[in-house]
């Protein structure tokens, strides 16, 4: 795939395949993570949306493997009490849920198999329309946890500010990024003239979740 056809891409498998590994562990997860989020009001049973979070602070650090080993069991035991036919909703989103909580000591192609396996079963999940994940949504969510791969940007440390930082933090520990314009102006303050961020963070059309590009590079996140 070549830059011109990831900026126009609308195929989220044939993107994560054209990363081949080069995505950390990390941002990996936190995008199976966002993927399952999507269908968070259809998540009627905590076990569920406590594995999400597990595996979301597992992927910062903040939570152990035995930790994440359980939500994974929990989640399993959500999947297994509904049947084994994957046409039922809750079924289908709780198999996505156990493949997002994947124990990254394993292999990476494990887990990036993983996260295909989010993005076909939700994709193909019997949800009603505006809760069902579909490839566009993961096109952005991929887009704005990983970039441009074939331009990456360096962010300048003389941007970080305190201003900066605290917004950035705010943001990603809130998970709300109505503040990517506010962002966008405490950069540029800083002297930032990199297009790709200001445009990212200003852009009314971008997805922004845990795992944001321009958040990460604030926060010296990978």
């Amino acid at each position: 795939m070549t830059e011109a056809e990831w900026l126009a891409s609308d195929d989220p498998i044939a993107m994560l395949k054209t990363l081949d590994g080069k995505a950390s562990s990390r941002k990996s997860r936190l995008f199976a993570c966002a993927c399952v989020r999507q269908l968070w009001t259809s998540l009627t049973d905590v076990r569920s949306r406590q594995a999400i979070d597990v595996s979301e602070r597992f992927a910062d650090g903040l939570a152990k493997t035995k930790d994440l080993h359980r939500a994974q069991r929990n989640a399993e035991t959500v999947r297994a009490t509904v049947g084994p036919a994957f046409v039922d909703m809750r079924m289908t989103e709780s198999y996505a849920i156990a493949s997002a909580v994947v124990d990254t000591t394993r292999k990476d192609i494990e887990l990036r198999w993983a996260v295909f396996g989010v993005l076909i079963e939700s994709r193909n999940a019997t949800f009603p329309t505006q809760q069902r994940g579909d490839g566009a949504d993961h096109v952005e969510i991929l887009r704005c946890i990983i970039g441009n791969p074939f331009r990456p940007v360096v962010l300048n440390t003389d941007w970080r500010s305190d201003t900066v930082i605290s917004l950035a933090r705010g943001m990603y520990e809130s998970r709300d990024f109505s503040p990517m314009p506010i962002l966008a102006d405490a950069l540029q303050d800083t002297g930032c003239d990199n297009d790709d961020i200001l445009g990212h963070c200003r852009d009314e059309k971008s997805t922004h979740v845990r795992g944001c590009w321009v958040v990460d590079l604030v926060l010296e996140k990978s």
